[in-house]
């Protein structure tokens, strides 16, 4: 707060007064094999309020990025106003698996380095501050499960408010 970049309303924001442990658990996927989604549930966490605060600051702006898809709706409206040629045309897809869980924190804090540095409508507190506070983030992300603590050392879990700008 002393260099300007929080208020008063946001820095009492992002104190959780009554944090929860963030505990790893899995979610079945009916539509999938029997190994289910393993989630980390860290809402009501401790550091929920700044992965809400970093994650306002880096969407918006890497929603912009061209080559940027949030969702199938998004894609068939990208789609939707492509001029098409007269001869035939393959179309590809991908279907991306675990991206949360394999994006190193080092590679993943560098890319939103360089999309918000390129954001022309990049607004809010310095590049600096976000990136380091989405490397505090990534190196203080830790959950239970059942009697131990563990630490993610690579990647982000499902259940984390900040892993949609990693991706």
């Amino acid at each position: 707060m002393a260099a300007g970049w929080l208020d008063e309303y946001t820095g009492a924001y992002l104190v959780n007064e009554n944090p929860k442990i963030p505990v790893l658990y899995t979610l079945p996927k009916v539509h999938k094999d029997l190994s289910g989604g393993i989630l980390v549930s860290a809402h009501g966490g401790i550091l929920e309020p700044l992965a809400k605060y970093v994650d306002h600051y880096c969407k918006s702006s890497i929603e912009d990025i061209p080559t940027c898809l949030k969702d199938m709706q998004d894609f068939l409206s990208k789609i939707h106003g492509l001029f098409l040629p007269n001869f035939p045309v393959n179309f590809t897809t991908i279907d991306v698996k675990n991206l949360f869980t394999i994006i190193p924190h080092n590679v993943g804090t560098e890319a939103i380095w360089i999309w918000l540095s390129e954001c022309k409508k990049q607004h809010g507190p310095p590049i600096e501050f976000l990136v380091e506070c989405l490397e505090f983030l990534l190196n203080h992300n830790y959950f239970r499960l059942e009697f131990f603590f563990l630490h993610t050392t690579q990647g982000d879990s499902d259940g984390i408010s900040h892993g949609a700008s990693l991706c």
